[in-house]
């Protein structure tokens, strides 16, 4: 059955847009009242692909499904990226972007999810154009009550993620700290005020904002060389695009990272960035001091904790720390939600692309899973060890 065809047969019009900032008032309406992963609000996606689509030379491409009225009720933020000759239709982000999605109208998510998954992946096929693989990564299997149809078939657990439910005990916040780590914290929170009065703070002005990244950047540059590894945020454009969507929206929505700081006198101890979106609150980065002097009191923890605690006192409903499974995210998170990776062939030569890909996501996922093992004896010694709050 052609893909257009088979769309129109559910009432259901799809359209790829190249200049993404044409939907921006359809877009932010959608993720107002929509369900949105934190990552595909349009303040967080815009800055993506104004900077790091730009210089990795990325096709930007947004993928709308409108119904018989015209109305958009699903909206995908997506980018081609090339491999070799290949062409590759992802959700924009990479490996920033710890939970992905389309936004979908709640009123009409029931009968979207009823949609068979070969008509979401034909029609994204034959919208988009030129293009030999369909990657889509870090899925929720679920959309609320009703699942995921995109995950539905070639699909593959990658990942899991740290997940708390911050209403479920009243009262008592983060639920899993026993008394004893509660009183190790409130012991690390005085040795930080022996050295200096700390002040946690939610950043709202952007020169505290821009102020607090660069600590940010310089701790994570430090951090990651002294490990050998490879910076992440040195990559160009990336930088660019942290500071971008962090900074607040003239339009005076949420920007599409919320900025929090730990400061020990003058110095910035810890930093942690974090996305919004309907009552979800998710850990994207986190960084902290790690002179001795700092790093004993575990600042990056001390924030954490703090930001959680916020969450709650705000009314949210879920808190994550990311994709990946650090020690340091089973002390605050509780419960793990699982993610699924689709692939899909439309070419020959994507049908070849695409056993690559999964073998070499297998074998990632061996190494990774040796390497908690190897980690989780260092951890359980030394408690700071909250380096990301996501992959990123």
């Amino acid at each position: 059955m052609d893909a257009s065809a088979a769309a129109s047969d559910f009432g259901l019009s799809v359209q790829a847009h190249r200049d993404p900032w044409i939907l921006e008032a359809d877009w932010r309406a959608l993720e107002d009242k929509g369900d949105c992963s934190p990552y595909q609000r349009f303040a967080w996606v815009s800055a993506w692909y104004k900077h790091v689509s730009a210089a990795r030379r990325q096709q930007v491409v947004v993928v709308t499904f409108s119904n018989s009225a015209g109305k958009i009720i699903c909206l995908f933020p997506l980018v081609v990226d090339t491999a070799g000759p290949l062409s590759i239709l992802r959700y924009a982000g990479g490996d920033h972007s710890n939970i992905n999605g389309p936004i979908l109208d709640p009123s009409s998510v029931g009968d979207l999810s009823a949609l068979p998954t070969s008509v979401w992946l034909t029609s994204l096929a034959s919208a988009v154009g030129r293009i030999d693989l369909i990657d889509l990564k870090r899925q929720p299997p679920m959309w609320g009550e009703h699942p995921n149809p995109l995950a539905q078939v070639r699909s593959y657990r990658t990942e899991s993620m740290a997940v708390l439910l911050l209403q479920e005990t009243p009262g008592q916040c983060p639920p899993k700290l026993s008394k004893s780590t509660r009183r190790k914290f409130t012991q690390k929170q005085k040795w930080l005020d022996d050295i200096a009065p700390t002040s946690y703070r939610r950043l709202v002005e952007p020169a505290d904002i821009q102020a607090a990244l660069d600590a940010f950047l310089l701790q994570k540059r430090q951090r990651l060389a002294k490990q050998k590894i490879a910076d992440p945020f040195a990559e160009k454009g990336v930088e660019a695009f942290i500071r971008e969507a962090a900074t607040p929206q003239a339009s005076g929505c949420k920007p599409g990272l919320s900025v929090y700081a730990l400061t020990c006198g003058a110095e910035t101890v810890a930093v942690m960035g974090c996305c919004e979106s309907r009552g979800r609150l998710s850990g994207s980065i986190i960084s902290y001091d790690a002179s001795p002097q700092y790093s004993r009191c575990s600042p990056g923890e001390i924030l954490a904790l703090s930001v959680i605690r916020d969450a709650y006192h705000d009314g949210l409903a879920v808190f994550d720390l990311g994709a990946g499974n650090d020690a340091y995210k089973g002390r605050f998170c509780d419960k793990g939600e699982d993610l699924v990776s689709v692939t899909w062939p439309v070419t020959f030569a994507g049908r070849i692309m695409d056993e690559a890909v999964r073998l070499s996501r297998s074998a990632k996922r061996r190494v990774m899973r040796a390497r908690e093992q190897l980690k989780r004896p260092a951890a359980a010694a030394q408690p700071e060890t909250a380096e990301t709050a996501g992959p990123a």
